[in-house]
């Protein structure tokens, strides 16, 4: 893997970074051509947040502050709430296509009650 580290940037966001926290590290990589954010003391593994954007601008900021550990808490919560969702909008749907089935097959007189 080839990392090029950033240590400046046109909007500050290195250092906007280093604020947050002064472990983190900004690489460009190579390979995949996208912007890393790396926390020297997570070990083994020290990449913390991939950035999903093409420069690196506010955004940025936003996503790391976002995805701190310290918001894991809440960050789980409003999966399990999305989550929820998805589940209530698939079993509605597939409700409301046996419905529209049960429905065409009566009036066809394919099945009668």
């Amino acid at each position: 893997m080839k990392l090029i580290p950033i240590s400046n940037d046109l909007f500050n966001i290195v250092n906007r970074l280093k604020s947050i926290n002064p472990n983190y590290q900004v690489y460009f990589n190579k390979e995949l051509c996208r912007f890393e954010v790396h926390c020297s003391t997570q070990y083994p593994n020290t990449l913390a947040v991939i950035v999903p954007y093409d420069q690196l601008d506010a955004r940025t900021v936003s996503l790391v502050e976002q995805s701190r550990s310290e918001h894991a808490e809440r960050i789980f919560r409003q999966l399990d709430y999305h989550n929820q969702l998805v589940e209530k909008h698939a079993v509605d749907d597939a409700v409301n296509n046996g419905m529209a089935s049960i429905e065409r097959a009566l009036s066809k007189g394919e099945i009668s009650l």
